[in-house]
């Protein structure tokens, strides 16, 4: 789990992720408005926004979370919203180059940015 606050409105329509295995992995993506913090037990504020099928890369390779694969997730500019994704298995590593580990507040760019 960790929080993106937008410094101006975006669009979340893909992600990367870092898995460990080489192998088809099961993915789900949750969002909630707000931050996760005392909420990670609280199942009926996630919403999930899908769930595909990827095959890792490796460790130290991020592996794309194709556009399509979830529910665009649309950040307003000043809010924050929660993301959760998560893997069945227990080789899922949270990473955004020197940032690493559940629950850190990861600088995200905008790269897709909205239309007005």
């Amino acid at each position: 789990m960790f929080d993106v606050k937008a410094i101006e409105r975006i669009r979340i329509v893909s992600l990367d992720i870092h898995l460990i295995s080489t192998i088809t992995e099961a993915v789900e993506v949750y969002s909630k408005e707000g931050t996760y913090k005392g909420e990670s037990q609280n199942y009926v504020a996630w919403v999930r926004q899908g769930e595909t099928k990827v095959i890792g890369r490796g460790e130290g390779e991020s592996t794309p979370v194709p556009s399509g694969s979830f529910s665009i997730i649309e950040i307003g500019a000043g809010e924050t919203v929660a993301l959760y994704v998560t893997v069945r298995t227990s080789t899922f590593i949270y990473s955004n180059g020197d940032y690493e580990g559940a629950g850190k507040v990861l600088p995200i760019t905008p790269l897709i940015p909205t239309e007005n």
